[in-house]
């Protein structure tokens, strides 16, 4: 097994800082609003492993639009919504790609979300008190056991690279049966306003409620400073090939959308080494942190944040760093989407003076992604 590198060049922070500021007043990509182009019915195509989804890279269920010139216009999305203008008719997320002047009547507006979604302390707070206090069912031989997770669950994050100590210091948890899950969010919700907490809504009698719809277990996002700013699930049952959806609760009462915020792992040695790894996934990240013992930066999805705001984000909370690695799947060979997204990060990362960058390719028999790389080196390595 042998893990190779592109090198690409290096950067600096000098502009970064400003740069980040001005997108912000300009509201532009993920953290503004643009002017929605407006399209017709039989503008939309549909999605394809030629042509995955600009925004999650997925092959099906979501669609997009063109202009007379064949070029893409909106890209509409039925799992991202951060970073969206508004949603369609049939509930996909209209990220716009390229603007135009058309008018049409098939987008109706948005409505104003009924709640913005809580501060990343509150959020936090509650996710915790959530996964701290889960408690499933397992059935054993000699009596029935209460635990965070299901012994399945348990059993794939072992096989995943996680420690026992790592799965229970992270706070995996699975997501309980919609009894369970509600009498525990009755309790929290004597603790904590829930309020815009992405998963927590109100019924129709006033009452809390988790959406529980989704069965797997949790995989927690959390910010630099470890802080849980969004939960995702891994499902038992991939949806058309879904393996993850976010906790999020956009369309009900008092919930909020979850957005897709970037995961981080092992941030002290990001700043004692002044290096980090990016990769795509939460689980993947934690795993390869516990793996390596390296610092890394997840995206939900390697379009799910654009590549120069990723940049500008790092160096404000990183200014020393000297060193990236980028450790994308190994289908971004046969992967147009997946190779796009790799491409234009390097762009960007090359952009700046004095940051060494680097893409981490190995053999595919290796391994597909580098969680897998690295789990299966220290197996060889062990004798496994």
């Amino acid at each position: 097994m042998k893990l190779k590198s592109k090198n690409l060049g290096s950067w600096n922070a000098q502009d970064s800082k400003n740069a980040f500021d001005q997108r912000l007043k300009k509201g532009s990509g993920f953290f503004g609003h643009k002017k929605i182009p407006s399209y017709e019915k039989n503008d939309i195509k549909y999605v394809s492993r030629k042509q995955p989804c600009e925004i999650c890279g997925k092959p099906d269920w979501c669609s997009y639009t063109v202009n007379g010139f064949g070029e893409m216009v909106l890209a509409l999305c039925q799992r991202v919504s951060y970073g969206s203008v508004k949603q369609a008719k049939d509930n996909s997320y209209i990220h716009v790609i390229a603007e135009t002047t058309r008018i049409s009547n098939y987008v109706k507006a948005a409505p104003k979300p009924k709640n913005p979604k809580a501060d990343i302390t509150r959020c936090n707070e509650v996710y915790t008190a959530l996964l701290e206090n889960i408690q499933v069912s397992n059935e054993t031989l000699e009596d029935t056991e209460l635990s965070a997770l299901y012994s399945s669950h348990a059993d794939r994050l072992l096989e995943r690279g996680l420690g026992d100590d790592t799965v229970a210091r992270n706070l995996y948890a699975s997501v309980p049966q919609q009894a369970g899950g509600n009498e525990l969010t009755q309790e929290l919700s004597k603790r904590f306003d829930l309020t815009g907490v992405p998963g927590f809504y109100q019924d129709s009698n006033g009452i809390w409620q988790l959406n529980t719809y989704s069965k797997g277990y949790y995989v927690p996002y959390r910010n630099q400073k470890g802080k849980i700013f969004g939960l995702q699930i891994r499902l038992d049952v991939p949806i058309d090939k879904t393996k993850y959806v976010w906790l999020s609760t956009p369309a009900k009462e008092f919930g909020a959308s979850s957005g897709s915020p970037l995961h981080f792992v092992n941030t002290n040695i990001i700043q004692e080494t002044a290096e980090l790894y990016v990769t795509e996934g939460a689980l993947k990240a934690d795993v390869i942190g516990e793996l390596s013992k390296v610092g890394v930066v997840a995206m939900a999805g390697v379009k799910s944040v654009k590549a120069e705001l990723l940049a500008e984000m790092l160096k404000i909370l990183f200014p020393n760093l000297r060193r990236v690695f980028i450790a994308f799947d190994m289908d971004f060979q046969t992967n147009k989407y997946v190779e796009s997204a790799l491409s234009e990060m390097e762009t960007e990362f090359q952009k700046w003076n004095g940051l060494e960058v680097k893409t981490l390719v190995w053999e595919l028999c290796d391994g597909k992604g580098f969680d897998d790389y690295l789990l299966q080196a220290g197996e060889n390595e062990n004798g496994i």
